[in-house]
């Protein structure tokens, strides 16, 4: 993908991960000065792998699945 750039007709989505990763290719190909897609959707993407962010902790006794343990042992997968 980004050695030919997009389509005109590309959509690019995901979420979670893959919205990241969707943005994380858009930047790629903006670096490349290569055609962007003609529309892109992200829900929640998973943005700070770092898990540095201060809502992290401030949430975590509300977040019942997504602790800062397993998300840091996601983050480095």
């Amino acid at each position: 993908m980004c050695e030919r750039g997009c389509c005109l007709q590309d959509v690019f989505s995901g979420t979670s991960a893959g919205g990241g990763l969707v943005l994380a290719l858009l930047h790629r190909l903006l670096g490349k000065q290569r055609p962007m897609p003609v529309c892109v959707v992200t829900l929640s993407p998973w943005l700070d792998l770092s898990m540095f962010y201060p809502s992290v902790d401030a949430l975590s006794a509300h977040d019942v699945i997504l602790s800062r343990a397993w998300t840091i042992r996601a983050a480095k997968m």
